[in-house]
């Protein structure tokens, strides 16, 4: 993947995305960060938010992360014209071998309920 013409490889990961066996190594950017991803394919983009947890006060004590949505792209293009207007905070980008593209699906959907 290249981003902000660096070309991140497997050691720029910076997050782990968990399925219900598994976790799986990924990047994770804030939204505005899409427009600056230049090269990527054959990758599975997970979009999430962040809710705000409240105490008996309603003051925020935390956040929540929620998943929305999970997809396999074969190129970052087609992602970023099928995303243009919609709302989410952060997407994790996590490379796929084509063989494993489904069991990585369904893994992190079982676990998210997604």
């Amino acid at each position: 993947m290249v981003y902000e013409n660096k070309i991140l490889g497997t050691s720029d990961f910076n997050i782990e995305v968990s399925g219900e066996k598994r976790n799986y190594q990924c990047w994770q950017f804030q939204t505005a960060a899409l427009k600056r991803i230049s090269d990527c394919k054959n990758f599975i983009f997970l979009k999430s938010c962040l809710s705000p947890i409240y105490n008996h006060n309603k003051e925020i004590i935390n956040f929540k992360r929620n998943y929305l949505s999970i997809s396999f792209y074969k190129d970052i293009s087609d992602f970023k014209n099928e995303t243009n207007n919609l709302n989410y905070d952060n997407f994790f980008i996590i490379p796929v071998n084509e063989d494993r593209i489904q069991e990585i699906l369904e893994d992190i959907k079982k676990k998210h309920n997604l």
